[in-house]
């Protein structure tokens, strides 16, 4: 008999999938500083949209600036990114983050696609969620980066 899994364990095992992905992808010294609890809306200024369908419908949200993008494009690639190549980066490592989040969770009684990615640019306010957290990682030069997991 299968076992169902329960929306907490469902998020635990989507937070812990987050976290590998991030820890295999981002080449640089990171360090995970906070896991804290999302209630109401929440403030973006650039970001990429994941979302995810199947066991879990969600999405995942990686933010903060463009500046942020651009030392992780630059510390993956060693190039400088801006315009549309930063806006393409900024989506390809969504899709990376979050194809690597469903890889660290498949035969543990999930099955999860992802959608493509949708790149937030300007003030916007998110919210339509019933449970959410925010991943905080510490980068080099005092750069932090916040992923949003939110579930529908």
């Amino acid at each position: 008999m299968e076992k169902v899994l329960q929306d907490k364990e469902k998020m635990n095992l989507l937070l812990k999938g987050v976290q590998t992905s991030i820890r295999q992808l981002i080449p640089i010294n990171h360090e995970l500083v906070g896991r804290t609890e999302l209630e109401g809306s929440f403030l973006v200024r650039y970001g990429v949209f994941i979302g995810f369908s199947g066991d879990i419908a969600g999405k995942l949200f990686i933010g903060g600036d463009r500046s942020l993008f651009s030392f992780l494009g630059k510390s993956m690639f060693g190039m400088d990114l801006e315009g549309e190549m930063l806006t393409s980066f900024s989506g390809e490592l969504g899709n990376m983050i979050a194809g690597g989040s469903v890889s660290a969770i498949e035969g543990k009684g999930m099955e999860v696609d992802i959608t493509s990615p949708t790149i937030l640019d300007g003030h916007s306010f998110i919210s339509g969620y019933t449970k959410g957290y925010i991943l905080t990682y510490n980068l080099p030069e005092n750069i932090e980066l916040h992923v949003h997991v939110l579930i529908d």
